[in-house]
């Protein structure tokens, strides 16, 4: 009997461990998805001109306030001009990731000091954005990005302006 439950035990883990490494992978797969188009839509959002250089990173770690036992990952950060785009890219958004998406972006200087005098600007991702999400994104000032003919796009709705951080 405790060979069995053992086994059973050891079976549950190995389970979790694996849908824990399918969610990572599906994750990445999603931000993989974002990274190559996120500076060509945050000059198409900013109306910047497209040959401007932009630099994009991605999955960038940071400690809050140099305090290294406070470390966070942030899916892009990109940078052009005087500003930053900051997109959290997540399989399945909800209202609720774009709130924790705003708290993000009132704390990001926290993170990069060297943003202090830049623009910052906000964007959630995911392969697919339910209309509820993006309605409640653009209310915000948020930038909605989902798959569309340029691999990425924007779907806010015509004459949406950004908030600025």
């Amino acid at each position: 009997m405790v060979d069995f439950r053992e086994e059973m035990r050891q079976e549950r883990l190995r389970h979790n461990l694996e849908m824990g490494r399918i969610a990572d992978r599906q994750g990445r797969m999603s931000e993989d998805f974002v990274a190559p188009s996120i500076c060509r839509i945050m000059k198409e959002a900013l109306g910047i001109d497209h040959k401007i250089p932009c630099i994009d990173n991605f999955r960038v770690k940071r400690a809050y306030r140099g305090n290294t036992s406070k470390v966070r990952e942030f899916d892009v950060i990109a940078e052009c001009l005087d500003y930053v785009l900051v997109n959290a890219t997540t399989s399945s958004p909800t209202s609720a990731d774009v709130n924790r998406l705003i708290k993000t972006m009132g704390v990001i200087r926290d993170y990069f000091p060297e943003f202090k005098d830049r623009k910052l600007i906000g964007a959630i991702a995911s392969l697919l954005l339910d209309k509820s999400v993006i309605n409640y994104a653009s209310a915000k000032g948020i930038l909605a990005l989902a798959a569309g003919d340029d691999l990425m796009d924007i779907k806010n709705p015509p004459g949406f302006k950004p908030a600025f951080w």
